[in-house]
């Protein structure tokens, strides 16, 4: 009568075999791997919608800061002096938020 050897979990207070171990150590690793390449597209997906959310406020800042220069004389203020210069920049700023005003209502 031939002797066969099942296969199969181990009882409990049994370890299991050595090819065993090595199977399920290379099958957590496998796993770890997958759960590691997921969490970063996570991570990369959100990251990749802060910086849309970021980019948007980003042109939307840089527009305001081209018309100000352009259409309202911050490129070269001609003052000397931080206060007047600082005067100069808000009143292109109060002439902008102004200009902003009368396109919403138009």
């Amino acid at each position: 009568m031939p002797v066969t050897k099942k296969r199969g979990r181990p009882r409990k207070g049994q370890s299991a075999a050595p090819s065993d171990k090595r199977v399920l150590r290379q099958q957590a690793r496998l796993r770890s791997a997958a759960q590691a390449r997921y969490a970063q597209q996570q991570k990369a997906s959100a990251t990749h919608a802060c910086r849309a959310a970021t980019d948007q406020l980003r042109s939307m800042s840089e527009s305001v800061n081209s018309r100000l220069k352009d259409e309202f004389g911050a490129r070269s203020v001609r003052v000397r002096g931080a206060a007047k210069v600082m005067a100069h920049l808000m009143f292109g700023v109060l002439a902008l938020t102004v200009d902003q005003w009368l396109k919403l209502i138009t």
